[in-house]
């Protein structure tokens, strides 16, 4: 492969095969921030490494070195970004900074000016200082791989920023290594006088020839041997590594250690999250924790105010259930891409170390939906039945829009009345996106091991634990809907258990209750005995329990989109149809 410009190389490479050609997409990368003999001797040393038994039998390739990076791979990847896997390395520093909050400003306001400029720059770098304090200046450096547009650059450098907020908020310096770009931040001044970039690879011959015109001459020419030498003992390592690959399984595929199909959360986070308040702030805010309003499996939840007077919910996350952070980046990257009267808005959030993990949302003074779903008391049967209606709707927009209305598709799976929250007017809307995966427009299926399965019992769609049912898709949230939908038409039930027998009460505790399917019409009725004077609750019972039950259907493949899911709730009772009878 040739280059002008050593920095960043890419090539593909073909095998002579009797029936088709095998391609080999290779890229190295020397770091910006490396001197032009370090780039050289780090390449070099790539290149002979790669034939060991390191990367014996591996298709696909991300070694990263002091200065430098290697990849290849059997299917392309140039033009699109990709953060996982990443790679910290700590940089010791002689400063010892302990003013984490200052730190962390000054870092916030180095990438607002430093990941903007590198993306917009041709050779995709840019370095930068922010003064912390009238002694210290903190020093950055952005970087990647220049096939990436400009777009794929900023996305790349915004996931390492929040990656790095998460774990190296009190850290003097850091470098994060990943598969498309690299950030590094420090104290300590380390800007060579030439980018490598923009110099050769290798350094030029003695000065009492480079002067000369032959001198010169000279030079060029050692330069362009060095590096054509050096890119083709690459090129056959990536070769020989390739066709001993393809010897030893005969083309079939490993299990991969992570996929590029697979897009991970931090692929989709974008550098305009929310309002970060640190924890004394929201210690403040929430009066040192003293109103609780809830709790659940992953974290307490607290109200609070902010400094203008509007009334908050602080979700603080249990540092013993999400070591990684996972649940709360998943959190933060959804919610933050969405806009959407039925999706609860994230007006923050507090990261501080690993144990100091809180979200902020807008109040909801109405609750969740699960107080009027679970229990038979007053407060259960204060909603009448077009409100209840009107929330099922209300679930329904907001679930469509994540599945389709977003930029990215997002799937909640954990879809239930807990979280469903209603604001004053009781207007739903969907929260606790924990579990959530986030979807390219263009995939299909969710990679989600059976070992991780997600969701509530009782909600979780089969396919999510049992593979032979069906793939993992937004029709996992539509089951869940469902089974939501069929407990909201069963809480306004105004007869109590005493007025069926004991096999009619035992039935009727199941989702799928024969009654329904044999006597539908005087469900609904008994139902709605005590509020329908015109019939209409009638109606809008029995488009829930009908809609309820195409959702639980047991093949993915037979559930109706969220997007059919409203049609059918826009039409009449009588235009909807019974699904099969489940089993």
């Amino acid at each position: 492969m040739a280059a002008t410009d050593a920095s960043f190389l890419n090539s593909t490479f073909t095998t002579g095969a009797s029936d088709a050609a095998d391609t080999v997409f290779g890229l190295a990368m020397c770091f910006t921030d490396a001197e032009r003999s370090d780039c050289s001797a780090c390449l070099a040393g790539a290149a002979a490494e790669l034939p060991g038994t390191r990367c014996a039998g591996r298709r696909d390739i991300v070694l990263w070195y002091g200065h430098c990076l290697v990849r290849y791979d059997d299917t392309p990847f140039f033009g699109t970004a990709d953060t996982s896997p990443a790679r910290r390395f700590d940089v010791p520093n002689p400063h010892n900074f302990s003013d984490p909050v200052s730190l962390g400003a000054a870092r916030q306001r180095l990438a607002g000016r430093m990941l903007p400029a590198a993306a917009a720059s041709t050779l995709r770098f840019a370095f930068d200082a922010e003064e912390v304090t009238p002694n210290m200046t903190l020093h950055g450096l952005a970087q990647c791989t220049e096939d990436l547009p400009a777009e794929e650059c900023s996305r790349c450098l915004a996931s390492h920023m929040v990656w790095l907020a998460g774990c190296c908020a009190d850290m003097d310096g850091v470098r994060l290594n990943g598969p498309s770009c690299y950030l590094r931040y420090e104290f300590m001044a380390f800007i060579p006088s030439m980018p490598p970039s923009m110099a050769p690879l290798l350094p030029p011959p003695p000065a009492s020839e480079s002067g000369t015109p032959s001198g010169r001459k000279k030079a060029r020419t050692y330069i362009l041997a060095g590096t054509l030498s050096a890119l083709a003992l690459l090129c056959l390592c990536l070769l020989g590594a390739f066709l001993y690959y393809k010897k030893k399984f005969h083309g079939s595929l490993p299990p991969m250690p992570w996929k590029r199909d697979t897009p991970t959360i931090e692929s989709f986070l974008r550098w305009q999250h929310p309002r970060r308040y640190s924890y004394s702030q929201v210690k403040r805010m929430t009066k040192s924790f003293s109103h609780k309003l809830g709790h659940g499996g992953n974290g307490v939840v607290y109200k609070g105010r902010l400094p203008d007077g509007r009334e908050i919910a602080v979700k603080m996350l249990k540092d013993n259930r999400d070591v990684d952070g996972e649940d709360f980046m998943t959190e933060v990257a959804s919610i933050s891409r969405t806009s959407h009267v039925n999706v609860v808005t994230l007006l923050g959030f507090c990261l501080q170390g690993r144990s100091k993990r809180g979200l902020i949302y807008e109040f909801m003074p109405n609750g969740s939906l699960e107080r009027y779903t679970s229990g038979r008391g007053t407060e259960h049967n204060s909603l009448g039945w077009e409100t209840l209606f009107d929330i099922a709707v209300g679930i329904a927009r907001g679930l469509e829009y994540l599945h389709r209305g977003c930029n990215a598709h997002i799937v909640h799976f954990d879809i239930k009345p807990h979280n469903i929250l209603l604001d004053r007017d009781l207007r739903p809307k969907i929260s606790d996106f924990g579990l959530a995966k986030l979807c390219s427009q263009k995939e299909s299926t969710i990679a989600v091991s059976i070992a991780g399965a997600r969701g509530t019992i009782g909600y979780i769609a089969p396919e999510v634990f049992s593979r032979g049912v069906g793939a993992v898709t937004s029709k996992s949230d539509v089951y869940s809907y469902g089974m939501m939908v069929l407990e909201i038409s069963e809480a306004r039930r105004s007869m109590d258990d005493d007025d069926f027998t004991d096999s009619e009460a035992s039935s009727s505790s199941k989702y799928f209750p024969q009654c329904l399917y044999e006597g539908l019409d005087q469900f609904c009725a008994r139902a709605c005995a005590i509020d329908d004077s015109d019939g209409k609750a009638t109606g809008l019972v029995r488009k829930m329990v009908v809609v309820g039950l195409w959702c639980v259907q047991i093949s993915p493949s037979d559930r109706p989109s969220m997007t059919r899911v409203l049609e059918m709730l826009e039409k009449s009772a009588e235009e909807l149809q019974l699904p099969p009878h489940t089993p």
